[in-house]
This record gives structure tokens, sequence and C-alpha cells, in this order.
């Protein structure tokens, strides 16, 4: 078995496989925000929640229920 052929088919091989997978990465775009939907018609959006996060986390929460 020659060796050195071996090495040069394996070295050929990678190379060849970085260079399509940088040719993959290459056409990648950012991914943009996904637009809000427009509501159907007769619809309307849901009422505010009666406590945010912010209320939760600085425990003020329990105060907005009572």
């Amino acid at each position: 078995m020659n060796t050195g052929a071996w090495r040069i088919r394996t070295s050929i091989s990678v190379v060849f496989s970085l260079v399509m997978l940088a040719g993959v990465f290459i056409d990648v775009r950012p991914v943009v925000a996904q637009e809000a939907c427009p509501l159907p018609a007769g619809e309307t959006p849901p009422a505010d929640p009666p406590v945010t996060a912010q209320q939760v986390e600085d425990g003020s929460a329990c105060a907005a229920w009572r």
C-alpha cells in the first residue's frame, strides 16, 4: 500500500470538504426578526396583563392583585 498517495488523497479530500463548508457559510444571512402578524378582520388584540414582569421582579406584584 502506498501511504504517500493515501495521504495526498486524504489531504485533498479534507481541503475540498473545508472549502465546500466555507462556501455554505459564506451565504449565511442574519435572521430577520419576525414581523408582526396583522390581526384578522373583526379581531381585537388581547388586553394588557394586570401584572408586569417588572412588578414580579421587584416584589410589588402581590400589591397589584389587592
